[in-house]
């Protein structure tokens, strides 16, 4: 109980690291803790954090507490507007197994439209094929037509164009 008591202490004074260390350690030492109001609420703010490893630690140990925000809320980081916000969250989705519920398709559809260079958008289109959604066919779509902001001549994501149309294609096909 102690540790958790000096997470609480850290977590008050911003010292966000420390108070993640003292919570993981008190879990260890006592899962019935894990309930305790405060603690939630400081992995909540921490899960908030703008930096990326802070938001890493604080959601893998929140999500393996009984508190269904923690589930609902790494979901909701999972297709959040800032790329890595989602990358940070993907594997803690992964190894905590809570892929179900998320709209992959969404946040692949944002590294569509923001990742930098070409390669790493067309690993997008990969992954929106591979998903079979076909909600992800309008989002292809609007790839392939995208033009350079230097010239409306230039498409812009010339390097994915041939494997988004694939993508849309396999995408058009009903699965049995």
């Amino acid at each position: 109980e102690m540790q958790l008591v000096l997470g609480h202490i850290y977590s008050s004074q911003f010292q966000r690291k420390r108070a993640l260390v003292a919570y993981r350690t008190a879990l260890t030492k006592r899962l019935d803790l894990e309930s305790d109001p405060d603690m939630r609420g400081n992995l909540r703010t921490l899960a908030g954090d703008k930096d990326l490893e802070i938001v890493r630690d604080a959601f893998d140990l929140w999500v393996q507490t009984s508190d269904p925000e923690a589930k609902a809320l790494i979901k909701i980081a999972a297709v959040h507007d800032d790329p890595g916000r989602r990358h940070t969250v993907e594997p803690i989705i992964d190894r905590h197994k809570l892929r179900d519920g998320v709209e992959w398709w969404r946040a692949y559809a944002l590294d569509l439209q923001q990742l930098e260079p070409c390669e790493k958008r067309k690993a997008a289109v990969a992954k929106l094929r591979a998903l079979g959604d076909p909600r992800a066919k309008e989002p292809l779509e609007v790839a392939i037509e995208r033009k350079s902001k230097y010239s409306s001549k230039i498409k812009y994501n010339a390097c994915l164009i041939d494997d988004a149309k694939a993508a849309i294609a396999r995408l058009a096909v009903p699965t049995p």
